[in-house]
């Protein structure tokens, strides 16, 4: 499987290519403006007219349906209009990150245009970027990866064989067993056994709650786990965040009892893993049912 194929966007070359001058021309002037108010910050003059040259970018590049770039255009604006001319101390971060978003947009639309096809993720650090500039939270690494929501968990031949007095007990037992492994993973200690111990967690959890709604969950969690192991994939900080949201799932899961079985599977949570599997590029069996499933 290609391991890029997950982010592959297709977009209408003709169209860009119309409007492909009139686009660099307007971010070029945008970022010429961008440039002389960061050496006259009180003239409030040339803050607008950048404004408005990426507002026109913006427009341009929604209209043409240039996935990941007009995001990148609506987030140079959001972080640009915050600006308030004369503070030159908080505005010194915005500044760079604003310059490094408008250094890499024209760059990705050659890309687009010499590629035949758009690959969105590739803007995400630098979107991420801006949003920390403007103290919002960073759009998750699935954000630009479609799948489908409606998928249902292939019959695992198991009908569930927790019942209503021993559900939270096994349920208690297994958080137990994938927080002490999580723990080492965080730590960085002995973290392949680790994984390993987390992914039988989810197996269990998968057996017990058998054929119910969040057994989707479960199911999904185990292969990431075992891809993320068989393929020595890199332990980032958000995927660090997406195994401790795990464990909060689990914690769900304890506290609702058997209530819990029937609570459909976390749609964000589920998009994460199985983005995380599909970029695996494994051709385990596990895999291809996955990406089948999920389409």
């Amino acid at each position: 499987m290609n391991n890029t194929a997950t982010d592959i966007d297709c977009v209408n070359i003709a169209s860009l290519n119309l409007v492909h001058d009139e686009l660099l021309v307007a971010i070029e002037q945008s970022a010429i403006k961008l440039e002389k108010f960061s050496a006259d910050l009180d003239n409030q003059a040339l803050l607008q007219e950048c404004i408005d040259g990426i507002k026109q970018v913006g427009g341009t590049l929604k209209l043409v349906q240039l996935v990941g770039a007009d995001l990148l255009a609506h987030e140079l604006l959001a972080l640009i209009s915050e600006i308030t001319p004369g503070q030159s101390e908080t505005t010194s971060e915005q500044l760079k990150s604003l310059t490094d978003a408008y250094f890499l947009l024209p760059r990705y639309i050659e890309y687009t245009l010499q590629a035949g096809h758009g690959v969105p993720v590739l803007l995400l650090g630098s979107i991420n970027e801006l949003r920390h500039a403007r103290n919002v939270p960073p759009l998750p690494s699935a954000h630009f990866f479609n799948f489908n929501n409606a998928a249902q968990r292939p019959d695992n031949g198991q009908k569930g064989l927790a019942l209503a007095e021993d559900l939270s007990a096994f349920v208690r037992r297994f958080r137990h067993m994938y927080q002490v492994a999580l723990l080492n993973v965080f730590k960085g200690k002995q973290v392949k056994p680790s994984l390993a111990m987390m992914q039988r967690a989810m197996v269990r959890l998968n057996t017990v709650c058998g054929d119910r709604p969040i057994s989707l969950q479960w199911w999904v969690a185990s292969v990431a786990l075992d891809v993320l192991i068989a393929n020595n994939m890199l332990l980032s900080k958000p995927r660090k965040m997406l195994l401790g949201a795990l464990d909060r799932q689990i914690k769900t899961l304890q506290v609702a009892g058997l209530k819990g079985l029937d609570v459909p599977a976390d749609g964000i949570l589920l998009k994460e893993l199985v983005y995380l599997v599909a970029l695996s590029g494994s051709d385990a069996p596990a895999v291809n049912e996955l990406l089948r499933v999920f389409k």
